[in-house]
């Protein structure tokens, strides 16, 4: 059983014609990706996402670089 607060995205993501549903992962995911492409201190999105180690973060570089 899905949950309230996964269902919610998946609605908003039917909203604006996703494919894939829009899991609370995907917008995080998204919103990341979003803030390094506009030049955002590596640093401040670790805060904002709330991670301890900024190699965490570093993860979503590699990612934008191979795909």
């Amino acid at each position: 059983m899905r949950s309230a607060i996964s269902m919610k995205p998946s609605k908003f993501g039917m909203y604006f014609g996703l494919v894939k549903p829009a899991t609370p992962q995907i917008l995080r995911h998204s919103l990341t990706m979003f803030l390094l492409d506009s030049g955002y201190n590596i640093q401040i999105v670790q805060e904002l996402l709330g991670h301890t180690d900024v190699s965490t973060v570093i993860i979503y570089t590699i990612h934008k670089k191979i795909g």
